[in-house]
């Protein structure tokens, strides 16, 4: 296998897969680079848990989920501030690698699931010392590729418009489930509401609304496609909390409800 500071994140992910057995999930909690970094384009490949027993688990327990990534192991991490295992809680033992830049927790990458004994859910594969002891090998290494890479600018050039643009973007997914407004962009860039209004179109070819909007459908559709997250919850993710709006406004821009949208993108078993 080739050194993984020199993958690509699609090659990294499949590379560990097949050393590990197991996936990495990688969440970004800090960006020490007002552009982005390298590890915001790992996290976009990889940035949901997304095994059938967790997957299983998402569809009962999703906020159980949501506390433990963004809570409990962030809060471990800051204790131990090192490479550790830690059991989920639903019971899923995986390898948590936190990133510190500067004092500040960064990166988090979870690289699991699986099991110890016999005991546990089935769909968990079981682990012996020795496959744990590799994956901990493996994950030794994911750190210092997170390391390198959030050391590493997203985009070369704060005035290309592919930089621009993805500012633009990134600001409104990032912001998405509070139902970002143009002054609240306006903001973020330093400029006036005119002004940031025409960029807006000029960069992207859309309206602050109309890009919003698409950004908005491209989060539904994933999450309907790749979770079982109610639609109540994915149109609170997608900023917007009235469920009846949300489903006018998916079956506007698609032709067909939410569900059926679900039913056509059947998760894999």
């Amino acid at each position: 296998m080739p050194a993984l500071s020199a993958l690509p994140p699609a090659s990294l992910i499949e590379s560990i897969r097949q050393l590990t057995g197991l996936k990495l999930c990688v969440k970004v909690f800090h960006s020490p680079l007002p552009q982005g970094t390298q590890v915001e384009t790992l996290a976009d490949t990889c940035c949901i848990h997304d095994s059938s027993f967790c997957l299983g688990v998402k569809e009962t327990r999703s906020q159980g989920c949501i506390q433990c990534d963004l809570r409990d192991v962030p809060a471990l991490c800051e204790r131990r501030k090192t490479i550790f295992t830690n059991v989920c809680h639903a019971g899923a033992e995986e390898i948590i690698i936190p990133v510190f830049f500067e004092g500040t927790l960064s990166v988090i990458g979870f690289l699991g699931q699986y099991r110890r004994t016999k005991k546990g859910n089935p769909l968990l594969p079981r682990y012996s010392p020795d496959d744990i002891k590799r994956s901990l090998d493996a994950a030794r290494l994911i750190a210092a590729y997170l390391e390198q890479q959030l050391r590493a600018p997203r985009f070369a050039s704060h005035t290309a418009r592919g930089y621009r643009e993805e500012m633009i973007r990134r600001f409104l997914g990032d912001q998405l489930r509070k139902n970002p407004r143009l002054p609240d962009l306006a903001k973020h860039l330093g400029l006036s509401l005119s002004r940031t209004s025409h960029l807006t179109e000029e960069i992207t070819g859309h309206s602050f609304t109309q890009l919003r909007d698409i950004l908005r459908l491209e989060r539904a559709k994933s999450l309907l496609s790749n979770t079982r997250y109610k639609v109540s919850h994915i149109a609170v993710e997608c900023g917007v909390p009235d469920s009846g709006y949300f489903h006018r406004f998916f079956r506007r821009q698609t032709g067909m409800t939410p569900l059926a949208f679900r039913r056509s993108h059947p998760l894999p078993i």
